[in-house]
């Protein structure tokens, strides 16, 4: 399986028929925190579909955004280059069963 920029080839959805498939997902600004998550979840899903496990390992599902105020304005989904000029900023991180994993808040520059 090839992570690819949110894009299913036509063997996605000929499996099994096709032997093998592209799917995935892919965000630059994510990268560090949700696509290796969704690489898990689709490389288990296969390995489902081609009868190579019984059912999939995976029970819940994990995604973070970060949220912040640049030059007075709120952001949602910093990059690095917005964090790191970003007065204040939080990241908040959540489960598929409404579950919050993380929370946490940042005052940059003296706030």
């Amino acid at each position: 399986m090839t992570l690819v920029d949110n894009v299913r080839d036509d063997n996605y959805y000929t499996f099994p028929a096709a032997p093998t498939y592209i799917a995935g997902f892919f965000s630059s600004q994510l990268n560090g925190l949700t696509d290796r998550n969704v690489m898990t979840i689709d490389a288990f899903d296969w390995l489902v579909a081609s009868g190579k496990l019984p059912a999939t390992p995976v029970r819940r599902r994990v995604a973070a955004v970060s949220v912040g105020v640049i030059d007075g304005e709120p952001r949602l989904d910093l990059d690095y280059e917005e964090d790191v000029r970003a007065e204040v900023d939080m990241n908040v991180v959540m489960s598929s069963v409404g579950q919050f994993v993380e929370v946490q808040g940042t005052g940059e520059h003296g706030t």
